[in-house]
């Protein structure tokens, strides 16, 4: 297993972290490990980052700050086909949202977690559920919608676990018997290399504990793990 480690750590490393970070001369296997481990951190995180900024963006368009649906619809799917799958919705402060593909939801966001963060003013991230409008597992991220100082809205996705796991996992290019997987606070699988593993219990990553390295994400509030499969 330590071989396997180092073969792949490094071929990783190469392909897709600086050079430098392994010109290190007493690196370890274990570094490796670690590294890769934060490899999986930086491509989420990096993804996240981009639809963030991306939200930010139309947030701030004439389109979004009137709060007329029928307006904003055509940008927003526009930016929802540029992505990976999700869920791209558009809240009032009352709970009622509207989502790209079905317009006006049945349901209300009031009682989600996130929803007083963003209607606060802030960005909430890393909100992981089963979405009401897909029934599919999703990471909710949303900012606040702001015209004239007040806080009209939030702009949100749901992004879905499933295909997102699949795509880091591709980019890490991980190697027969290793898998990675993020894991909540509360200990729920948000990501994993085999999909069908989300939401059980991190206890069932089904990884070699003793042999996984792990590297917390401080934008998303998960912990990342790579290691050999049991």
């Amino acid at each position: 297993m330590k071989k396997m480690w180092a073969v792949w750590a490094v071929g990783l490393a190469f392909a897709a972290l600086p050079s430098a970070v392994w010109a290190i001369p007493d690196s370890t296997l274990d570094d490796c490990a670690e590294l890769v481990a934060g490899a999986a951190v930086g491509l989420a995180e990096t993804y996240v980052e981009g639809l963030i900024r991306a939200m930010v963006v139309l947030a701030a368009t004439d389109l979004v700050q009137t709060g007329d649906w029928d307006g904003m619809h055509d940008l927003l799917e526009v930016f929802e086909e540029a992505s990976l799958p999700m869920a791209t919705w558009f809240a009032r402060p009352d709970g009622s949202y509207f989502t790209v593909d079905a317009g006006r939801a049945s349901a209300n966001l009031l009682d989600r977690d996130y929803f007083p963060v963003v209607m606060s003013g802030r960005i909430a991230t890393g909100y992981v559920l089963v979405s009401r409008s897909t029934g599919r597992v999703s990471a909710v991220t949303a900012v606040p919608v702001t015209a004239d100082g007040t806080i009209v809205g939030a702009l949100g996705v749901s992004l879905f676990l499933d295909a997102f796991s699949l795509a880091i996992a591709e980019d890490l290019a991980l190697p027969d018997g290793v898998a990675f997987y993020a894991a909540t606070e509360d200990g729920r699988i948000a990501l994993h290399s085999d999909p069908n593993r989300l939401l059980a219990d991190v206890s069932e990553a089904g990884v070699l504990v003793e042999d996984t390295a792990t590297a917390e994400s401080p934008l998303l509030g998960w912990m990342f793990g790579v290691g050999p499969t049991e």
